[in-house]
Parts: C-alpha cells; structure tokens; sequence
C-alpha cells in the first residue's frame, strides 16, 4: 500500500469517529460552556441539542433540567441519543448510574407543583417536557427521570392537550426511564402520534401520572411500538386507560406489570390498559390491583379491549376490580378476535363477570364478538350478580379450551354465565371445581335460549340452589340447547332441584357422561342427577345416550327428575343408559305428565316402568369395577356388556375415547379388556357370514370349548332377529341354519355362553 492511499483511509477513519461526538451537559460546570469535556460542559440540555448532529451523544450529569418557558420544550434530534445518570466525572457511559446519579428533566418551571395531584399548580408548568418532530427518525433517550410535564384539559386545542411528558411525532427509543407525576388530557407521561411516529420502551417505570385518556400513554401510530419490562403503577385517568391507551395501533407489550392503577370517572373502562381496533400482543405482563372505581357503566378492571385483534398470552390478572362488569378484563366490539391463552385470573371481582366480560357491542344482529381462552385458570373469582369467573351475551361466540374453574362465586352461574339468544358458548377438556352460585349453575348458567356445548370436561364439588354444576334455561324463543359429552359430574350438589343439572324449557343431546355421588340438600327437593322442568308452552325434548348414572341422591329421582305443566308436552328419551341408585327410584316424576320414553338397551338397578323395551334389563346390578374408588367402568362379567343398541344415536366412541364394538355397551365406558371364557382363545376363534343365494347363515368355530351356546341375530338397531340354541361337541365345527326373510345390509351376530359373550357383523 503506498503512502497517500494509507494517507486517504486514515483521514476516512477518523473522519467517522470524529463525526461521533460526545456532548457534555452539567448544570453546575463552571468552564467554558461549550460542552467538549464535564470541565467544559454545556449548562443547559437545549444547547447541546442544537449543537448535535445523527450518530451524537449527549451525557447528562445528575440534577434537574427544565425548559426556558412555558411553550418551549426539549426538541429531540436525528439519531442523536441523551444519556443520563452520570456524576459528572466519567470517562465511558458504561459507568454512570441513573439510580443513584438522578437526571430530571422537568416541566415544573415555578417548583411549586403539588405531587399528590398533577393536576395542581400547572398553569405555569411547561407544555410537553419533550418534544420529537415529525422528522426525526431514532431519537434516543436512557436514564432520566421524567416529571411535571403539563397539557391544558379537554377544551385545550390540538397538541396543547396531547403529551405532558414527550410528545412524539418521529421515532424514539427510551430506556431506563422514570416517569413520574406527569398530566396530559390525552397521555399523562408519553403520547406517540401520527404516522411517521413508532417508538420502543425498554426498562422504565410510569408512576402517578394522570390522564383523562391514557394516565400514562395515549398510543395512537399506525407504525405501532414495543413495550418491554416497564412497569405501571398508581396512574390514573377519569374516561379510559388508566395507564396506557392504545388506538388503530399495532403493539407488543412484553415482560412487564401493571399494579395499582385507577380510573375513577363515571363512564368508559380500562382500569390498566384501553386497546380499540388495534392489533396487539400482550406477553408475561402482571396485571396486580388495578381498580376502576366509578358508579356507572365502568368495565374492565385492568383491561379493556373492543374491536381488536388482541392476543394475551402468559398474562397474570390477580385482584382486579370493575364496579359494572369485568373484574379484569372486559371484551367487547366485533370484527376482531380476541384470544387468551396460558393465562391466570385470580381473585378479581366486579357486579358482572369477576374476571371477564365479552359483551358484543354492536347492533347489527349478524355480527359476532369472538372471544378464546385456551390452557387458562380461573381461580377464587367474584361476581355480584353472574358469571364468577366469565360472563357472556349480547351475540358473543366464546370458546374455551382445556381451562381450570376454580372457587369461583356469583349469584348465576358461579363460574360462568351467558345470555341473550344469539349468545354462544363452546367448552372442551375444562375444570370446574368447587365454584358456588347462591342462585344457579353452581359452575355455569346459561339463560335465555344460549346454544352451550360442552365436552370432555369435569364438574366436581360445584354448588348452587338450583343446578349445583349447570343451569340451562329458555325463555320464549324456543332456542336453548345443551349438547354435554364425554364429561364427568361427581359430587356436584344442589338445595332444591338438579344435584349436578337443572334444565328449564331447554333441549339436550347428552351423551357418554358419567354422573355419580351428585345430591340434593333439602328434603324435599328433585332430580339427584338431573331436574328437567317445562312450563308455558315451551315443549322440551331431551335425550340420554350412553350414560351412567350411579349414587346419585335426591328425595324425587335420584338419578332424574321431571316436571310439567298441563299445556307443556316434556320428553325425555333413553337409550342405553345405566341407572344404578341403591335403594331409590332412578327415574320420577315430580309433577304433571311428562314422558319418559325408552328407545332401548337401558339397563336399572330398580325395577322402572318408564323401561319398557325388551332390550331394557331391569332390577340388575351394572358390575362396576370398584365404586368406592370412583371406577365405573366395566368388569368382565357386566350385563351390560355388547347389551346397547346399535342405533344411529350412539356414539362411536366412549367416555374415554375408545372405540365400541358394533353392539355397544350399556353406559358411558365400553368394556376393554379380556370377557371371562372357560377358553380364553374361543373370542377370535369362530367367524360367521352369509350366503345369499342358499338363504343359509353358517357359523365356524374352532377352540377347546364344547358345550351349549346361543347364537343371537340382531339389527343395526340392535332388534333381536333370530336365536338359536347350540351345542358344540368337537375343537372344530359348522353350524349352517335358514336365514329369516331380511333385507341387504349389515347385520351382526352374538355368541353367549356362560362367562362368555362375543360379536360380530355380517353382511347379506
């Protein structure tokens, strides 16, 4: 390399570190002012921002910083960054120390501010402590503290009401920041805004700023933002947003906690945090104590979200109150989903929903609100009136999936409530434990024609006076209906009616579920298991398929109770069902003429008439596995074994998912392990089929087993078609007879010895 072009790149290079000065700012420096060295430092913040250039620092040693006057503020630059924190005698930025070296920047000119209320002594406070201008791009500023900013109130005009902290048109990162005892009618502490401004906030803390909109921030950037490990506390506004307000913007709100935090204005919502028509993510935030305390229509404790699509995820909310509805968290708005996942409320409170509220906030009867919860726990939630943990309505669509109720208390629906018509509510693989309703639905209550679907999911311990785990109503539209599988009811109890289910005028599909242990309280009350009741017209039809019902206890049906009214036609309709209740009736009527209806393969302890099929075993014990232990599964020598019928209304599967045979069992489990044979081998050992053109059925078996067996023909409906009485004398051997007159199409066969029961389908 020769000697001018090393000439040339060492101009270049230091040209570059040169081009990145370090400004100097200390009040109290004595020296020159002309900020080269803390000796030399400049004495005011401005100066050093009118002298810097993109790529700059400016250092700031500890002490307050204000600006001029009243309609002057800190003006930021292009990519030059303030750093505050430093003593005044450092040589690398890496050794200040904001905490114990405090930089102020400070919007209260006169001293006199009165930090119990931002609010007074602000006349003469400066209008926005910071300001970013539209073009600038990469602000930064890290370690100050930032209070006594100051914006006039709602009749103020454009910017002068916006931002008593910073207000930010360009983009800005801010880190390791303090904002304190700020006020602004829109953002208290920090308003971002306009399409040019995005921003990102790492490590800082907003505490006793207040707003009328956004305590803290008012987010309004199309651009959007980050928001990480910050923290709120005790920030307040009197509309929305006690401490952050976010609006048609996209944010990430990471790592960070809300506590303390309050609205006390008579209308709107957002204890903590207001999000509408943004899209945003919240991740790992703690939402602790926020309250919005006024005396009418006030919602969402800690947040409020409306027409967002708005994912939460690992979020805390613990101890959170509203006084109207949504203890921690009101939904509302349509045209977005809002999803929940992973997430814990715990101990919040309000008159309606003590954790959530959905309430659909549109008028147009088409639209829905669409609200999911996924892997969440509610835990020790209260509501004055309905829904402990959650309460739904006004064309709300909600899901949840694989979550925990727990202790949760209200009036209706001590877990959770819905109402209104088009109102919707879906649960899979949830827990409903130990929640109590003083009212109804000790876990859930649904009134006024809800559609509620609920599967593979547990109810245990839950109580209420009527309905201790559910209550499903309707009221004129003739539209409720509850489609319950796969579930398990045990120990729910209930002081007047439905020990485990109370269903007034409402339609059913129940299938596959086990209710066992359920009561009733009082003496005098009905339905141990279930209470189905009709009144005024409003015809109810319920059907029971493949269920178990066992141990259950009530003065009037102790597994179910009916009642009707004269000009009501009620029916509910069983097939395959078990009904095992030691001592008392399993099915009764508690007054007027409802039907009980037998379709078939139902197998009672008692000797019920409502059982009147001859596929219906009366008087017989089901042959649990062990009772005590709660296993109401199968031992090998049941009745109810292949004794279902195969009816296009049976299910597939069982309780616990399995398959079932072509002849289902009777109740919620199909038996799976080996039948008792006096050969073990004889259950795969024998085949069957049809020939057509012979008209002759024959059956092959091959196994040690010999003696007398029925072979049995049955229908898809499980009809008993034809028998025959057999005796096999060799290891192998064919037994051929005369089909009946019958149709194409599948039907089965079953062998039965003593200890001995098997099936199989044929075609013909």
């Amino acid at each position: 390399m020769n000697k001018a072009l090393a000439l040339l790149m060492f101009i270049y290079l230091t040209a570059g570190i040169q081009a990145q000065t370090v400004y100097y700012v200390n009040a109290s420096a004595t020296g020159s002012n002309n900020g080269s060295s803390w000796a030399n430092a400049f004495t005011t913040i401005q100066r050093a921002l009118t002298a810097s250039f993109t790529g700059d620092e400016i250092w700031v040693a500890k002490g307050v910083y204000k600006p001029s006057q009243k309609d002057s503020s800190f003006i930021l630059v292009s990519g030059v960054t303030l750093l505050g924190g430093f003593d005044g005698t450092e040589t690398n930025k890496n050794q200040r120390n904001p905490q114990t070296n405090v930089t102020i920047l400070s919007g209260d000119l006169a001293g006199d501010d009165d930090l119990a209320d931002p609010k007074i002594n602000r006349f003469d406070n400066a209008l926005h402590v910071i300001q970013v201008p539209a073009d600038v791009i990469g602000a930064a500023l890290d370690g100050f503290t930032i209070s006594g900013g100051n914006t006039e109130g709602q009749t103020g005009l454009n910017d002068n009401r916006r931002g008593g902290g910073i207000l930010a048109y360009g983009t800005i990162d801010i880190n390791n920041c303090i904002f304190r005892h700020n006020y602004g009618y829109f953002g208290g502490a920090f308003y971002p805004r306009g399409t040019n401004s995005g921003f990102n906030l790492t490590n800082c803390r907003f505490s006793g700023n207040i707003g009328d909109l956004g305590g803290a921030m008012y987010i309004l950037t199309p651009r959007g933002g980050t928001i990480d490990n910050c923290r709120f506390e005790f920030n307040k506004s009197t509309l929305s947003g006690s401490a952050v307000y976010m609006q048609q913007s996209p944010i990430s709100l990471t790592n960070s906690m809300f506590s303390d935090n309050e609205m006390t204005g008579n209308t709107n919502a957002g204890g903590a945090v207001y999000i509408t028509e943004s899209t945003a993510i919240l991740e790992n935030v703690d939402f602790l104590g926020n309250i919005v305390s006024g005396t009418s229509g006030i919602r969402g404790g800690a947040l409020f979200v409306v027409s967002s699509n708005a994912e939460i995820k690992g979020c805390n909310f613990t101890n959170n109150r509203a006084t109207n509805s949504g203890g921690a968290v009101h939904v509302a708005g349509v045209g977005a989903t809002t999803k929940f996942s992973d997430c814990m409320f715990t101990g919040n409170s309000a008159a309606f929903g003590g954790a959530i509220t959905n309430y659909n906030s549109s008028t147009n009867p088409s639209t829905f609100l669409k609200v999911e919860y996924d892997r969440c726990v509610f835990e020790g939630n209260t509501a004055g009136t309905s829904g402990g943990a959650i309460s739904n309505g006004f064309r709300t669509n909600c899901r949840i999936t694989n979550s925990i109720f727990d202790g949760n208390t209200a009036r209706f629906g001590g877990a959770c409530f819905a109402q209104n018509d088009t109102t919707e509510v879906y649960f899979s693989d949830c827990e409903f434990n130990s929640n109590q309703a003083t009212s109804s639905g000790g876990a859930m209550s649904t009134n006024a024609g809800i559609r509620t679907t609920i599967l593979k999911s547990i109810f245990e311990g839950n109580t209420a006076n009527i309905g201790g785990a559910l209550n499903i109503s309707e009221d004129t539209l003739d539209r409720a209906l509850l489609t319950l599988s796969q579930s398990r009811f045990n120990f729910n109890s209930a002081t007047m009616q439905g020990g485990a289910v109370n269903m007034q005028n409402a339609d059913g599909l129940i299938t596959n579920n086990l209710f066992i242990n359920n009561f009733i309280i009082e003496g005098t009350g009905a339905g141990g298991a279930f209470s189905i009741n009709c009144v005024n017209g409003d015809n109810t039809n319920v059907k029971m398929v493949n269920n178990t019902l066992a141990l259950n206890e009530g003065p009037v049906g102790s597994g179910i109770s009916l009642f009707n009214d004269d000009m009501t036609p009620t029916k509910v309709q069983l097939l395959n069902n078990i009904l095992h209740h030691p001592g008392n009736n399993s099915l009764d009527v508690e007054a007027g003429n409802p039907e009980f209806e037998s379709l078939g393969g139902n197998l009672a302890l008692d000797n019920s008439t409502a059982l009147s099929q001859s596929s219906d075993q009366k008087g017989k014990d089901a042959l649990f596995v062990d009772t005590g232990s709660d296993n109401y599964q199968l031992t090998s020598g049941s009745p109810c074994i292949n004794k279902g019928l195969a009816s296009p209304d049976a299910p597939k599967v069982d309780l616990l998912g399995k398959n079932r045979d072509a002849i289902p069992d009777v109740g919620a489990y199909e038996f799976q392990g080996p039948i008792n044979t006096r050969d073990e081998s004889a259950a795969s050992l024998w085949s069957v089929w049809a020939s057509e053109s012979a008209g002759m059925l024959i059956l092959t078996m091959q196994s040690g087993f010999t003696g007398e067996f029925t072979a049995r023909v049955t229908d898809a409906e499980g009809r008993t078609l034809q028998t025959q009485r057999l005796n096999k004398s060799s290891e192998k051997q064919r037994f051929e007879w005369q089909m009946p007159e019958i149709c194409n199409g599948v039907y089965y066969m079953t062998i039965q010895s003593e200890g001995y029961s098997s099936s199989k389908p044929f075609i013909f």
